[in-house]
């Protein structure tokens, strides 16, 4: 599968619905490599031609599901292979230091469907309107093209999105679609992977069944409790889409205010850095810029150009900005933690932490040990 965002989740999904049903299923992806039930760490989204060769020639597993970077398509790391299915989430602004325009990164994601065997199946997201000139545009096959969106032709609606339920219309059925997980575009998310097992033949109230007990997977939208209520998100959006369905959701879910941490990617792609403050602003109540991957940019400069930004606080330290929302945060409040999602730290940082979710463990235990000094203390004093 290929796209901008959701392209983890959606795989994650369909390998919990197909594993669900009694299949073994091998994962290449961001976060991990998975073949014959044993984990490995992901050093890229696709793996270099000759590694995902080996890959393959190695699983013994039933189905292999990919996630197929851009740069993958590109590069020529799926040369040679064929797919049975060919998964569109959607297109956003990302990777044009890479590909310089949009239509070039549209063209090279189309590329993959090349690679799609006959009598196999492109599924497509024509709510994003990538995904419906993708549709429009695909030679005439003997292939299958299976879309979701709000015309007749579309196999798959989304008729109702609210919070923990989804209603989508398939085959003239209207089905609720019940997650676990929250966000609006992890809705679209299931809604791919609903098609997805569909065509494979898992039966339509299994793959209603293994949604309902999908639980999320590590960096994407994972969620925190503070003990004073605050909820704590660490996800991996990196462009401004990303950060609207992100910030949107803590809105939908009753956030009193928002605290949005992120950083810029150095020597990366940094004509969508407006379009992200732009979002963050208009949906977050306080920004806290702080560093992400420098990629060989000197600090200082990193530092000048968040400073000159001038948008809410700049704590270059990536921890001590998030232990900063998190102490400032109330009961109602939410704070969004964006850009590394599961990724370890490459830079050394104040607390003894490797990535963001580190950092919000070590913040909270630190609070809760606090916490109970006081409590000792406030014992020892009605004890004297």
């Amino acid at each position: 599968m290929t796209g901008t965002n959701g392209k983890t989740t959606t795989a994650y999904m369909i390998k919990h619905i197909l594993e669900d049903s009694g299949h073994t299923c091998a994962m290449f992806g961001s976060v991990n490599t998975i073949i014959n039930g044993e984990t490995y760490p992901s050093l890229n989204t696709t793996p270099d031609a000759l590694s995902l060769q080996k890959h393959l020639a190695i699983s013994k597993d039933e189905f292999v599901i990919m996630e197929v970077s851009s740069h993958g398509i590109a590069q020529g790391r799926i040369h040679g292979i064929e797919f049975d299915f060919g998964l569109f989430t959607n297109l956003d602004h990302d990777h044009l230091d890479y590909h310089h325009t949009m239509e070039d990164y549209f063209l090279t994601k189309a590329k993959m469907f090349e690679a799609l065997k006959d009598h196999g199946y492109a599924i497509i997201n024509n709510y994003n309107e990538w995904g419906a000139k993708l549709s429009s545009i695909l030679p005439s096959r003997n292939f299958s093209l299976i879309t979701l969106g709000n015309k007749e032709s579309d196999a798959l609606k989304i008729n109702k999105i609210t919070p923990g339920f989804s209603e989508i219309s398939y085959k003239g059925c209207n089905l609720p679609l019940q997650l676990t997980i929250l966000g609006q575009h992890n809705t679209y998310n299931a809604a791919m992977a609903f098609l997805t097992a569909s065509q494979i033949g898992v039966p339509i109230q299994q793959i209603m069944k293994s949604l309902r007990t999908f639980s999320g997977i590590p960096g994407r939208f994972e969620l925190f409790k503070r003990s004073n209520g605050t909820t704590i998100v660490v996800d991996y959006a990196h462009t401004a889409e990303a950060f609207s369905n992100c910030l949107t959701t803590a809105k939908i879910e009753g956030a009193e205010k928002v605290f949005h941490v992120f950083g810029f990617r150095g020597d990366r792609d940094s004509s969508k850095r407006n379009k992200m403050i732009t979002v963050s602003k208009k949906l977050a109540d306080e920004i806290i810029l702080t560093f992400d991957d420098l990629n060989g940019v000197p600090s200082a400069a990193m530092l000048q150009e968040l400073n000159e930004l001038n948008e809410g606080q700049v704590i270059s330290d990536r921890t001590l900005a998030i232990q900063y929302a998190i102490e400032k945060a109330a009961e109602k409040d939410w704070v969004i933690i964006t850009g590394k999602g599961n990724e370890r730290y490459r830079l050394d940082f104040s607390l003894p932490v490797s990535s963001d979710r580190e950092t919000v463990e070590y913040v909270l235990q630190k609070e809760g040990k606090r916490v109970l000094e006081k409590e000792h203390l406030k014992l020892r004093n009605l004890l004297k």
